[in-house]
């Protein structure tokens, strides 16, 4: 769910830019560490980050009507529910997610706005999805 908070603020008034100050002000969008001064832990989890954000820009870029949004909706909500396990997180640096995750982030908030102002071609669970990260977002911001 850490992506999809990510995904609603930059769908939202929060730019990639902006997010990536927000969250990174001494990074810069790409700079990720070193890889010999990464963990496996490390690369494995970026790998992984890699992985599903490219999986879900192709499923996002796949949905152009009703059909195609109901055949990819459940991959869909799964990968944008996805987080990483607990005692994974705890052997990283919440930079490093922070920063590869920031290599996908664009193309998917680009293609979830595309989505949404097509209402998700009437796909509920992914309506209903958005609907619920928006509505966390607005607790979240105060």
């Amino acid at each position: 769910m850490l992506i999809m908070s990510l995904l609603c603020a930059g769908m939202g008034t929060v730019s990639a830019q902006s997010l990536e100050d927000e969250l990174l002000p001494e990074a810069e969008v790409g700079e990720a560490l070193p890889e010999e001064e990464m963990t496996e832990v490390e690369k494995a989890l970026r790998d992984t980050i890699h992985e599903r954000g490219r999986e879900l820009v192709d499923l996002l870029r796949k949905v152009q009507d009703a059909e195609t949004a109901g055949k990819h909706a459940a991959r869909i909500r799964e990968l944008l529910l996805w987080e990483p396990d607990a005692d994974v997180l705890e052997q990283v640096d919440e930079e490093l997610l922070a920063v590869e995750f920031m290599e996908s982030f664009e193309a998917i908030a680009t293609e979830l706005s595309r989505l949404a102002e097509h209402k998700f071609y009437g796909e509920e669970s992914l309506q209903e999805l958005m609907q619920y990260f928006e509505a966390e977002l607005e607790e979240e911001t105060p």
